[in-house]
């Protein structure tokens, strides 16, 4: 499958920093020649533009949650040549959180844009923010700008301004994607919907994050798990999925296999 391609093609250098922290207003000179100049990179847009309207191939990462409400996922996409040039990490960080994104571009393999969208504040005083950072061929930041519009589909009425710089950290997604670190695979438990069987993997901690998976076929790591269930939990396991839009547009995480870590 295309997907099991794609999540295989992520093993490459993590940058370590933060996203959706906001340290701006610390620095502007916006309307100086410099600043313009910095403010307008066309040849960085252009490339942005010609990426997100090009024809790629596309592949999900597993849907994690947690029980007070965050949640993450990753969709990866690359060229016909495999190469990655964009990734797209969504989370919330509560219940009542709005969806946050991180977008990462990528040019000859490396980080070359990153695009930030994320909520302050809560209730009436909340304020969007989308943060832009270009990086150098060093997958340094050389520049950071940024706007707020008290809603996301407000912002393109919005002008931008020139911030500190910031670097929009991969390792999430990348752990996400690989699911490692926080995001790992363990076996928890099984969830029994009608005719439906769902498998629960994820962090052996309580508010740990999780995903679920239809289990379409009873294999031989399915029978085990499901012969001794509470003796069983915490075995790591390696599964295949496939993210899939049934009937009335419910979408679901199909499992296609699964395995145990040795």
């Amino acid at each position: 499958m295309k997907y099991r391609l794609i999540l295989s093609l992520v093993l490459f250098s993590i940058l370590v920093a933060g996203c959706g922290e906001d340290n701006n207003d610390q620095l502007d000179y916006s309307d100086t020649p410099e600043g313009q100049e910095q403010l307008n990179d066309i040849g960085a847009e252009e490339f942005i533009a010609k990426i997100d309207t090009a024809n790629l191939l596309s592949g999900n990462s597993l849907y994690y949650s947690r029980e007070d409400g965050a949640s993450v996922e990753v969709i990866i996409y690359v060229d016909d040549s495999s190469r990655i040039q964009k990734m797209v990490e969504r989370y919330t960080k509560s219940a009542n959180g709005s969806i946050c994104t991180n977008l990462f571009y990528y040019k000859d393999g490396k980080k070359f844009v990153t695009k930030e969208l994320f909520d302050e504040g809560v209730g009436e005083s909340a304020i969007f923010t989308e943060r832009v950072t270009y990086y150098d061929e060093k997958e340094k930041p050389k520049v950071t700008k940024y706007r707020k519009a008290p809603f996301e589909d407000q912002l393109e009425n919005e002008s931008f301004k020139l911030t500190e710089k910031s670097d929009c950290d991969e390792k999430r997604a990348m752990d996400v994607l690989n699911q490692t670190g926080d995001y790992v695979t363990n076996f928890q438990f099984f969830v029994r919907d009608e005719h439906l069987l769902y498998l629960v993997v994820g962090e052996d901690k309580e508010n740990g994050y999780r995903s679920s998976l239809v289990v379409q076929h009873k294999g031989p790591v399915i029978q085990k798990l499901l012969s001794d269930e509470k003796g069983m939990i915490g075995t790591p396991l390696k599964v295949d999925h496939q993210t899939v839009v049934g009937e009335m547009g419910f979408e679901f995480q199909a499992l296609l296999g699964v395995e145990f870590v040795k």
